[in-house]
């Protein structure tokens, strides 16, 4: 398999050792822009989720973040502040990482980029259900990390 762009090297980041600090931090910020660039040509698509995705939860729905590596991580994490930071009901928004708890610890790679691995499902079993749909006084968790 070929090395996915997310994993190469940024030519512009080779040398950051020789670099002074200020230096450093401007390729830094450069590369933040150009992810907010990248960003701002697909809003109408990103909005268009955020709808759906609205919609999904004033009917009862949930938000299921599916992850693996960073991505997975970051999903964990904000599914965990959910309730805390916006009031969202427990169990609403769960975080479900490829990897299980190990994963939000230590890297691993070669699953994280892995087809095979990740057409596995991670948990379709065993995500908690619903609130509503827990037996009363059950509180289930906020962020769900499941075996892979």
């Amino acid at each position: 398999m070929d090395m996915l762009k997310t994993e190469m090297r940024n030519p512009k980041t080779t040398h950051l050792d020789r670099m002074t600090t200020t230096e450093m931090l401007r390729v830094i910020q450069d590369e933040n822009m150009n992810a907010v660039k990248a960003v701002d040509g697909c809003l109408d698509a990103v909005g268009r989720a955020v709808d759906a995705v609205t919609e999904a939860l004033r009917r009862g729905g949930r938000l299921i973040y599916v992850g693996a590596g960073t991505s997975g991580r970051l999903g964990v994490l904000d599914a965990s502040e959910a309730c805390p930071t916006f009031g969202v009901p427990e169990g609403t928004i769960l975080g479900v990482m490829a990897g299980g708890v190990e994963a939000l610890y230590r890297a691993g790679e070669p699953e994280e980029d892995s087809a095979a691995f990740g057409e596995r499902s991670p948990g379709s079993d065993n995500t908690p259900p619903p609130p509503h749909e827990r037996p009363s006084g059950s509180p289930g968790p906020q962020s769900d990390v499941l075996p892979s």
